[in-house]
């Protein structure tokens, strides 16, 4: 059955989703669709540990909101509770419930467990004085749009506020589960790092401590199977009406702005599949594939049509392939599919689309690989070439493009970007698209017209000789006044 053969919208989970949406799911693995990636046994025990020894009430109520297989519930049996401890656990993965049910059965803890939505749960059948979770990892964009729209309208009725639009899933958790909290609880939560460093994370934990504080926090290194990410495990104290802060003056440098304020930036081309669709000299269609920068270039700051030998089969319209290039590249990418590796993604798109050999194609003046290792560089992208996601295309704000690309050169603006990047070990630092977009840089819009016009001069001057320490050492002065004032 084809997509457009399906009229109406399919149920899933009790509610209403698009066809095209249950198919994607159901191609999905059900850890990515649930956003499931369980808890160490080692890390629940210390976790469980944390919510003993900070409880502070005679009968301890605990919500577990996404119980998957029972990993803390093992944990808190073989800890000493108060006699009168009961258990909720919540899960809207069936298969979770039941395995939690036979768990639940060799424990000595009066458990509860409700298959379903933790959510759109509307009541609880107690309040709750202690949480510990580690709530599903499921990007924004991933989430259903029906579910999604009804956990905003939740979190914009319990905080009278809203949430950043690039928030995962597990922040829904933390904001639900915290308002449902007793007064004097405390929430055991283990989550991806990014809690404390995005944007959407600060926002979040920001509305939790105006009622709170943070009693225990520790970071993680790459804790998860089949996961690489850090992680964090924070022990929150609610206390509602606890004294406000005072807030710090802002000692913020006034010439400095975030990076996204004076450019707009959006990462590269993501290749459904590299081997199928990165082109060899010796594919019978080479000549139809256009050049396409994967790799940056060594030693210069200019892209173009000389040092750019990379091509890849880049489409937008499908009335453009030729029939011949269609029928070849669909022949190879089921040669890819059957041989399975690293060819999920490719034979799930074949499967529910038939425009899957098309890709949204991007081109920028100015291009920055956020993986560094050596000489961070921005590169001029002087015949607007497509270029992949290893890349950042930087689109200035209010300035010429060229001399944009000759500021983000200079010492000053390197060093200040570069104070956002995170190390990744071996000398490797990286730049996530947030980390890039809130560095705080000198603000090029303070520039006076008359150094506007050496900058001018000096940016063609760079883009004869392609590298100049000399041109960087001056447009870097202009640059120090910005900031000096």
């Amino acid at each position: 059955m084809l997509i457009k053969d399906i009229i109406n919208p399919i149920p899933i989970f009790g509610n209403i989703i698009n066809a095209n949406d249950y198919i994607l799911m159901n191609k999905l693995p059900k850890s990515k669709l649930f956003g499931q990636i369980f808890t160490p046994p080692l890390l629940a025990i210390e976790m469980a540990k944390l919510i003993a020894t900070s409880n502070t009430f005679n009968k301890l109520k605990i919500l577990d909101p996404c119980i998957g297989p029972s990993t803390f519930l093992k944990a808190f049996n073989n800890l000493t509770l108060p006699s009168e401890t009961k258990y909720l656990g919540f899960d809207i993965d069936p298969e979770m419930i039941s395995h939690s049910i036979n768990t639940a059965k060799t424990t000595n803890i009066k458990t509860i467990m409700k298959e379903g939505d933790y959510l759109l749960e509307k009541s609880l059948v107690f309040q709750p004085n202690a949480i510990i979770m580690n709530p599903p990892y499921v990007r924004h964009e991933w989430i259903n749009q029906v579910e999604k729209n009804k956990y905003k309208d939740i979190i914009r009725t319990l905080y009278k506020d809203t949430i950043d639009g690039r928030s995962n899933l597990f922040i829904y958790f933390l904001l639900k589960s915290f308002h449902e909290l007793a007064n004097n609880g405390v929430m055991c939560i283990i989550v991806y790092d990014a809690i404390t460093s995005s944007i959407y994370g600060k926002k979040a934990l920001q509305l939790v401590l105006k009622n709170a504080n943070i009693e225990y926090q520790k970071h993680i290194k790459t804790p998860f199977n089949d996961a690489l990410v850090d992680a964090t495990i924070m022990l929150i104290r609610k206390q509602m009406g606890k004294p406000l802060l005072k807030k710090e003056k802002n000692h913020q440098p006034i010439n400095l702005v975030p990076l996204k304020e004076i450019v707009d930036t959006r990462r590269g081309i993501g290749l459904i599949n590299s081997k199928l669709f990165i082109s060899n000299k010796h594919d019978p269609y080479f000549n139809e594939s256009k050049l396409f920068l994967k790799k940056q270039p060594l030693d210069t700051l200019v892209v173009n049509h000389e040092n750019v030998k990379q091509k890849a089969y880049l489409y937008e319209k499908p009335e453009v392939i030729s029939i011949k290039l269609k029928r070849w590249l669909h022949n190879e990418a089921s040669k890819i599919c059957k041989q399975g590796k690293n060819s999920k993604t490719l034979e799930d798109k074949m499967q529910i689309n038939d425009n899957w050999l098309l890709h949204k194609v991007h081109t920028a003046p100015i291009l920055f690989n956020y993986y560094i290792r050596s000489n961070p560089r921005f590169l001029f992208n002087q015949d607007m070439l497509p270029f992949s996601d290893n890349f950042y295309g930087v689109y200035p704000k209010e300035i010429d493009n060229n001399v944009a690309w000759l500021l983000l050169n200079t010492s000053t603006f390197v060093e200040h970007i570069l104070s956002n990047a995170r190390n990744q070990g071996n000398g490797l630092k990286k730049l996530q698209l947030y980390e890039f977009n809130d560095a705080l840089v000198p603000d090029w819009r303070l520039i006076r017209s008359k150094d506007q016009h050496k900058l001018q001069k000096l940016a063609q001057e760079l883009l004869k000789t392609n590298s100049s320490k000399a041109i960087l050492a001056e447009a870097d002065a202009l640059v120090q006044n910005i900031i000096k004032g």
